[in-house]
């Protein structure tokens, strides 16, 4: 939503029936060249990039958001970690934007 300038507060408007699945991934606002490239191998964990991931997340909670979150990074960088680091640092990134935190 970020990379299509839609603001975070704009998730409050979605009717609750529709909101049946979250993917969080950061990144930056600037397209790179190859916009194939970019999405393969260039996004990042939810607080790694220049998105306001929190915000999104605080506003899908407020819209009544009760269903499951995903992480989607397609990434280079962490493709090149062992397993158990790259999903120590998916969920630690991603916890990190709940404000009251993640059980």
């Amino acid at each position: 939503m970020a990379k299509l300038g839609i603001a975070p507060h704009d998730m409050t408007r979605i009717p609750r029936e529709y909101l049946t699945w979250v993917e969080l991934s950061d990144g930056q606002y600037e397209d790179m060249e190859d916009p194939f490239d970019e999405v393969i191998n260039h996004r990042q964990l939810p607080g790694e990039g220049e998105f306001d991931i929190a915000a999104y997340v605080d506003s899908f909670i407020e819209a009544g958001y009760e269903g499951p979150w995903g992480v989607e990074v397609l990434s280079e960088e962490l493709r090149s970690l062992p397993i158990d680091e790259e999903f120590k640092r998916a969920y630690e990134t991603t916890a990190a934007q709940f404000g009251a935190g993640v059980a």
